[in-house]
C-alpha cells in the first residue's frame, strides 16, 4: 500500500508509530489521572505496565479500549442488543452512517458490535474542535481514529474537505477498512436525525467516476442507535434553551470534555443498534429523478434507513402523547412508565434555570422527534406498496 503524506495531518497511528506514542502517553499525569478514573481498581504502576507491552493498534484495543466499554456497558446500560448483522458482509468495507447522539459511545458501540460479531473495527470520525490536548488527539489516534476539521475558513473548506473525501475513499478501496461517521456535524440535540446533504456531497468530490459509481465505491451502510435514556439529554435541553435566548452563544470545549466524560457512564437504559440495508441496490435508482435533486434524494435514503431502525421505547411513545397533549400512542406505554418519564423529567429539569414551558417542550421533543420521523416513513412505505398494488 502506498505511504500518502497528505493524510498525515488527519489519519490515525500506524502499528508501527504506536509503542512510541504510548510512551508519550504515560509522560502525561492528566492521561494518567484518567486512566485512574476509568480503572480505579488497577494500580497506576500495574496499568503502565499493561500499556507498555502494546505494540499494535489492535493491542490498544482489546487491552485498553474495550475494557473501558466493557465498564460502561456494565455500569450505564440495563441490556445492549443489535439487529440487522447479517447485512455487514465478512471482509466488505462499508461508510457506517450513524444518527449521532453521544460524542464518545456512537461508534464505540458500533465497533464494540462489529468486534464481538468477527468483524474488524471501523476507523472512527471525530472533529478537530474535540482534540482541546494533546494527549486526547494521540489517545484517540491510538484507537483508529481520523481527524475532521472544523471551524475552516471558507476558502480552506474545499481543500480540507477534498482531503477528507479522499482519506475515506482511501481507507475503503485501498486500505480495505470500513469508516464510521455521523450523519451530519455535531450530535442530534433535539432527536430530530437529518443526514447533511453537504456530508454526503463530500463522499462523492474525490471520486473519478460517474455520480453512482463513486457512491456505490464508497458502500454506505446505515446504522441506527437507540438510547432508552438520551445521553446528556438535560445538557442538550441547556444547550437549546441557550441558543433560542442568544443567537450567539458558543459552547466552551471543556463543555465538549465533560459532556465527553459524563455521557460514558450516565445510565442509558436499554441500547440497541439496527444495521440497515447497504444502500448500493438503490442508488442507481437515483439517477430517475433530476440530476439537481441526487444528493438530496441520497440523504434522504440515509434518513428512511436510520428511521426504519429504530427501535421505540415506552419513553418516546409518552414523551410524544405528553407534546402534543394527546393518548394516541397510549398502547405503546403503561401508567408507570409515564409515571417514570415524569419523575426522570421532572427532577433533570429542575437542575436548569428557564422558562418551565420552553424548557419541557425541548425535553420532550428529543424522545418524540424519533416517533415523529419513524411512522413517517413506515406511512410513506406503505402508500408506496399500495400504489404498486
Amino acid at each position: 500500500m502506498p505511504y500518502m503524506p497528505e493524510f498525515d495531518e488527519i489519519r490515525p497511528y500506524n502499528d508501527d508509530e504506536v509503542p512510541q506514542v504510548i510512551q508519550q502517553l504515560l509522560k502525561e499525569k492528566d492521561f494518567l489521572r484518567f486512566a485512574k478514573w476509568i480503572f480505579p481498581e488497577i494500580s497506576i504502576k500495574n496499568l503502565i505496565q499493561t500499556l507498555q507491552k502494546v505494540k499494535t493498534v489492535h493491542d490498544f484495543q482489546l487491552s485498553f479500549v474495550y475494557p473501558i466499554l466493557n465498564k460502561i456497558i456494565e455500569r450505564s446500560i440495563s441490556d445492549l442488543t443489535y439487529s440487522g448483522i447479517d447485512n455487514v458482509k465478512p471482509n466488505t468495507p462499508y461508510i457506517f452512517i450513524t444518527n449521532h447522539r453521544d460524542i464518545v459511545l456512537d461508534s464505540a458501540l458500533l465497533n464494540y458490535v462489529l468486534y464481538l460479531n468477527g468483524h474488524d473495527t471501523a476507523e472512527i470520525a471525530i472533529g478537530s474542535n474535540l482534540l482541546i490536548t494533546k494527549w486526547i488527539t494521540d489517545l484517540v489516534k491510538l484507537n483508529r481514529t481520523f481527524i475532521v476539521q472544523r471551524n475552516v475558513p471558507g476558502r480552506k473548506l474545499y481543500h480540507y474537505s477534498f482531503i477528507l473525501s479522499k482519506y475515506i475513499r482511501y481507507t475503503i478501496t485501498e486500505k480495505k477498512r470500513s469508516v464510521w461517521i455521523s450523519q451530519r456535524e455535531g450530535r442530534t440535540k433535539d432527536g430530530d436525525d437529518k443526514t447533511q446533504v453537504s456530508l454526503i456531497k463530500m463522499f462523492n468530490i474525490s471520486g473519478e467516476k460517474d455520480w453512482v459509481s463513486n457512491y456505490v465505491e464508497v458502500n454506505i451502510l446505515p446504522v441506527t442507535i437507540n438510547y432508552e435514556i438520551e445521553p446528556c439529554d438535560i445538557e442538550k435541553v441547556r444547550e437549546l434553551y441557550l441558543r433560542q435566548k442568544n443567537q450567539n452563544y458558543q459552547k466552551s470545549p471543556l463543555d465538549d470534555l465533560n459532556q465527553m466524560a459524563g455521557g460514558m457512564f450516565a445510565p442509558k437504559g436499554r441500547v440497541h443498534l439496527t444495521f440497515g440495508e447497504p444502500l448500493n441496490p438503490k442508488i442507481p435508482y437515483l439517477t430517475r429523478f433530476p440530476k439537481k435533486t441526487f444528493f438530496q434524494n441520497l440523504a434522504k435514503l440515509v434518513d428512511t434507513e436510520i428511521y426504519k431502525g429504530y427501535r421505540l421505547l415506552p419513553f418516546n411513545f409518552v414523551a410524544a402523547d405528553l407534546l402534543f397533549d394527546d393518548i394516541t400512542f397510549s398502547q405503546y406505554y403503561t401508567k408507570q412508565d409515564k409515571d417514570k418519564f415524569l419523575s426522570m423529567m421532572n427532577e433533570k429539569l429542575s437542575k436548569i434555570d428557564g422558562e418551565p414551558e420552553i424548557l419541557r417542550k425541548l425535553f420532550l421533543n428529543i424522545y418524540a422527534n424519533p416517533v415523529k420521523n419513524y411512522f413517517a416513513v413506515i406511512n410513506s412505505l406503505l402508500n408506496v406498496n399500495n400504489h404498486k398494488q
